[in-house]
């Protein structure tokens, strides 16, 4: 029994460059089951981005899963035009691209962790106090009314 959600078959991924011929992919084979993290590395310009869009969407398309893809943060916005562009409207609904520090606060809304208080009223007043006397001698408006007599 096949467990993959993703997999490949002997793909291939070949570059002209001149008269040469890169393989960037030649004959690959890859198996991906539910729970499993992979990871794809390469140069520049080798096709990882292209290899996993193509991926994400025959996913989308052939199964109808829910997916969600995490980028690096400034990369957001390309890789949800890249997939707007690759996808029917209808399965756009089924994909979400976020990145470390949106899944985080996801993370944090829906099990707490954060969002708690860490420390009290009391103990937020002393902090404040405490940061205050540290740069006491350059707050001119408090430094100056200390030495007024009323």
């Amino acid at each position: 029994m096949n467990n993959s959600i993703i997999s490949t078959h002997e793909l291939k991924k070949y570059y002209t460059v001149g008269e040469n011929t890169v393989k960037a992919l030649d004959g690959v084979n890859i198996a991906v089951n539910k729970g499993e993290f992979i990871c794809i590395a390469g140069r520049s310009g080798s096709g990882k981005s292209e290899t996993v869009a193509r991926e994400v969407c025959d996913l989308i398309n052939n199964t109808g899963r829910e997916v969600v893809v995490i980028v690096p943060e400034q990369e957001t916005v390309v890789w949800e035009r890249k997939f707007a562009g690759l996808l029917k409207p209808s399965s756009n609904l089924r994909l979400e691209v976020t990145n470390f520090t949106n899944l985080a606060r996801s993370v944090f809304r829906e099990y707490g962790g954060l969002a708690d208080s860490v420390i009290d009223d009391g103990s937020r007043i002393l902090i404040m106090w405490r940061a205050m006397l540290s740069v006491w001698n350059s707050l001119k408006v408090y430094n100056n009314l200390s030495s007024r007599e009323d």
